[in-house]
């Protein structure tokens, strides 16, 4: 890897954690339910998104227009590793900090299960789960939610890495653009 992506990688990674970051941070001071709302992760997830593909932009620009499939891919997925391990350790930090804040937001997420549900789709889901009815299903999601644990954790990790690797296969194959052989 050349300085130039190097300097762009980290750059583009930090400006995309920042979002995350700056989000989680306005939502936890305003109204935590905000940190569990799907409008609100798709809008984060959608500017962190544009932020990344900028990064591979800036790079196909330091390098004369041009990016290789592999260059592209490695400037978005190097990018967002940084911003997901950035956002993640920011996220942890902020739960160590306030101790009850992984049990508040399961009570929201909780809540928002039961709304969108109805009793015989929480049912249903119950059986699937294998849980006894409804609201064992939903103490099984709290504790879930509000105590990962550390493998829990760790999968959640890789899970948004793997997420944003299929999302850089995407952008990589939209951006490259490789030079021409005699020029």
């Amino acid at each position: 890897m050349n300085e130039s992506m190097k300097k762009i990688v980290v750059e583009y990674g930090l400006y995309a954690a920042a979002v995350t970051i700056l989000f989680s941070t306005y939502a936890y001071v305003m109204d935590e339910l905000l940190m569990i709302s799907s409008w609100a992760q798709s809008l984060v997830f959608v500017i962190s998104l544009v932020v990344l593909i900028l990064g591979v932009r800036a790079y196909k620009k330091t390098n004369g227009g041009f990016a290789t499939f592999k260059e592209a891919f490695t400037a978005f997925v190097l990018a967002s590793f940084i911003a997901t391990v950035f956002s993640f350790a920011f996220g942890q930090i902020l739960q160590v900090v306030d101790g009850d804040l992984g049990n508040r937001l399961a009570d929201g997420m909780v809540e928002n299960m039961r709304d969108m549900m109805p009793g015989e789709a929480l049912e249903n889901a119950a059986k699937f789960s294998g849980a006894e009815d409804g609201e064992a299903y939903l103490d099984d999601l709290h504790e879930q939610i509000a105590n990962p644990g550390l493998v829990g954790t760790i999968k959640q990790l890789f899970m948004s890495l793997a997420f944003y690797v299929v999302i850089g296969l995407v952008v990589a194959a939209v951006s490259k653009k490789n030079r021409p052989e005699f020029e």
